[in-house]
């Protein structure tokens, strides 16, 4: 799935994040690090990035996780973490999106989410994509939104959206 996704975003390169290399992306993380206190509960820190980034459900065959960085001129812009058949088989969830704070607002995130709705729509194995949105961060469910997802569940601390792709 990363390769075709990478097909729909020629000008980046599009690199897995590893125990090895997940500092590679530290600036991106650190930037944002309101948004990472208010989602996680904890400052940006090395160690903190491993334990959420480890965070999968119980259950869940981390194999299948794409946790990856976006590159452009080796300067990293973006990471993004996706749970393909998760929680059920024919859904893909879009765990995490986060875009280095000077890019934010310059329609990157939205080329990244286009690229995996195409990628998804075409795979034939997804027929919806879920996210989770804190109440702290409404600008995040204004932006998917605008992506074409709705509300399908809410809770005390957010809400769950999903797209149906065609």
């Amino acid at each position: 799935m990363l390769e075709k996704i990478a097909e729909h975003l020629t000008v980046f390169d599009l690199i897995p994040i590893t125990q090895e290399n997940y500092m590679d992306v530290w600036d991106v993380y650190k930037t944002n690090n309101a948004y990472f206190l208010a989602a996680h509960g904890k400052n940006v820190e090395p160690a903190n990035i491993l334990q959420t980034w480890g965070r999968l459900v119980d259950g869940y065959d981390a194999s299948r996780q794409l946790f990856f960085g976006l590159w452009q001129d080796g300067t990293p812009l973006a990471v993004i973490e996706l749970l393909p058949h998760f929680p059920e088989k024919q859904i893909l969830w879009f765990s995490e999106i986060i875009i280095h704070v000077k890019l934010q607002r310059s329609g990157l995130a939205t080329k990244i989410v286009q690229a995996v709705i195409k990628v998804a729509q075409k795979d034939g194995q997804h027929v919806k994509i879920h996210l989770g949105v804190g109440n702290e961060n409404p600008a995040a469910k204004i932006f998917w939104q605008k992506m074409g997802f709705t509300a399908i569940q809410e809770y005390d601390d957010g809400i769950v959206m999903q797209i149906t792709l065609d």
